[in-house]
C-alpha cells in the first residue's frame, strides 16, 4: 500500500472513532440528559405561591360634591370595586376598603403630602 492510501485510511479511522464517541449512547430505558443551559420551566399556577393583593392609595380628591380616590392606579369612589376590595369611604389622605368582610384603612404613603385645594399658589 502506498503512503497516501495509509494516510487516507488513518484519516477515515479517526473520523469513524470521532463519530462513535461524539454521539451519545442511550440504551433502552435511559433518560435523555438535561441541557444545563435550558431555562427552567415556569412554575405552574398550583405551584406558584398565592400572594395577598396589595392596595396602594395613590391620591384622594375630597370636596363638597365628590370624594374620589386613586387606588392601585384606578379611579374609585365609595361603592366601587378595586382588585377584589370594595371601597367603603374616601377621606382626605385615606380610604376605607372591605376585603372578605374585613375593613381596612389605607393611607397615602408618608412621602406623599396632603394639601387642601385652598392652598393654591397666590400671585
Amino acid at each position: 500500500m502506498s503512503e497516501r492510501m495509509i494516510t487516507m485510511l488513518k484519516a477515515a479511522a479517526c473520523c469513524c472513532l470521532l463519530a462513535l464517541f461524539a454521539t451519545p449512547v442511550l440504551s433502552e430505558g435511559d433518560e435523555e440528559l438535561d441541557d444545563p443551559m435550558r431555562p427552567a420551566d415556569p412554575p405552574s399556577p398550583a405551584q406558584a405561591p398565592a400572594a395577598d393583593p396589595e392596595w396602594i392609595l395613590n391620591s384622594t380628591v375630597v370636596s363638597e360634591t365628590r370624594r374620589i380616590a386613586i387606588i392601585n392606579g384606578q379611579r374609585v369612589s365609595a361603592g366601587s370595586w378595586v382588585d377584589g376590595a370594595r371601597v367603603i369611604s374616601v377621606r382626605q389622605g385615606r380610604a376605607v376598603i372591605e376585603v372578605d368582610g374585613e375593613r381596612r384603612e389605607i393611607s397615602l404613603r408618608p412621602e406623599v403630602s396632603v394639601r387642601s385645594s385652598n392652598q393654591g399658589s397666590q400671585e
